[in-house]
This record gives C-alpha cells, structure tokens and sequence, in this order.
C-alpha cells in the first residue's frame, strides 16, 4: 500500500505532461487493481490471490510502458510473452503455446530491427546480443514443444522469459 502512495503521489515532469491523461486513466485501473488485491489479500483463497496479483502486475507493466516503452518491437514480443508465461504456461496449455509460437519467433526476430530511443543508443550492443539470444531461446522452445515432454517444455520457458527479462533489465 505504501507503494501506491508513492505512485499516486507522483507528478509526471513537464517533458511527459502529453501523457498525463493516459497516466491518470492507468491510475484509475491501477488502484482499482490494487484495492481488489488488498481485499482479496484478507482471505483465503489462493487462486484468486494469484489472478489478483497477476492482475496487480500487468496493470502497473502498463503504467510504465505508458512512460517508457522500449521499442514496439520488443512491446508486440511481451504481450506474446504474458500470455504465455501467465495464461498458458501455468495450466500446461502446451497446444495453446505451440500455436503462438512461431509468431514468438517472428516477434523475437523484429526486435533485432528494432531503434531504441536515443536516450537508449549507448546499450544497443548489449541489446542486439541480447535479442540475439531471446531469438535462440524462443526458437528453442519451440524445438521443447515437439518433444511433448512436460519437464523440458516447462525448462525453456522457463529460460525463454528469463532472457526476455534480461533484456527488460538493460532499460531500467
């Protein structure tokens, strides 16, 4: 909660004020999102814990991507990405991943393309290697898929968002 007032407290400087309508619309979902999770916190049920923390959690990812996108590119692989690691994934869904992903792949390729924004140039090395290496592990898992083992399916996803995440890294 004490998290919620720092970010309900805070004032978008003067460069971002053409975003403050979005801002104020995300916070409107955002606390609405963190007063569900807050009553629902009080109870007992652990599912609806999970969907409300989940819930929670992409609410606030789109606070920051109203201010900070990294590239569409790399926005258009996440969204992907979500579905999978916290719809699919989680209730071993492996015919709904393998659906999506050879788009993963062709997401993962177009951020190879991508142009960061100038306030970003200086870690476009660090990037392209990265995306280099979320290229590998997307493709990977889609090898995993084919041999419809659980235990090695559940490994490269695993591996494939933990790249993903190391490339979120690079930006904060």
């Amino acid at each position: 909660q004490s998290y919620m007032e720092k970010i309900n407290s805070a004032q978008l400087p003067g460069i971002l004020k053409d975003k403050d309508a979005k801002w104020k619309e995300g916070l409107k979902v955002l606390n609405a999102s963190a007063e569900n999770y807050y009553n629902i916190a009080k109870g007992n049920d652990d599912q609806a814990m999970l969907d409300a923390a989940e819930k929670l959690h992409a609410d606030y990812e789109m606070m920051v991507r109203t201010l900070k996108p990294v590239s569409k590119e790399v926005d258009s692989y996440h969204k992907d990405l979500y579905v999978i690691f916290h719809k699919f994934y989680p209730a071993k869904d492996y015919n709904a991943i393998a659906g999506i992903i050879d788009n993963m792949i062709i997401k993962a390729e177009a951020c190879t393309n991508a142009k960061l924004p100038k306030r970003l140039e200086n870690k476009m090395e660090d990037y392209q290697k990265t995306v280099k290496e979320l290229v590998e592990k997307t493709t990977a898992l889609k090898e995993a898929l084919k041999t419809n083992d659980g235990a090695v399916i559940d490994k490269a996803v695993d591996v494939m968002h933990s790249k993903y995440q190391d490339l979120e890294k690079l930006f904060d």
